[in-house]
């Protein structure tokens, strides 16, 4: 019987290791994420309370999907 590491007896394809991110694979660079962003945070600087908050949020998250794309 040949000898198996124990990642494959449990049914494992694939190895992942700390810091292994499939985001930074898998992401795709558009070209609306740059602009979404900095209408929405034009609009958070000009904005208060929890219309600030909620532009701070999608100008961080398509932000940081820009520069994951790049």
């Amino acid at each position: 019987m040949k000898k198996m590491p124990p990642y494959v007896r449990r049914g494992v394809t694939q190895l992942m290791y700390v810091g292994d991110d499939d985001a930074a694979e898998t992401a795709v660079a558009s070209g609306k994420n740059v602009p979404i962003a900095i209408v929405a945070a034009v609009v958070a600087l000009g904005a208060r309370g929890g219309l600030r908050v909620i532009a701070a949020g999608v100008a961080a998250v398509f932000g940081y999907r820009a520069y994951k794309g790049a």
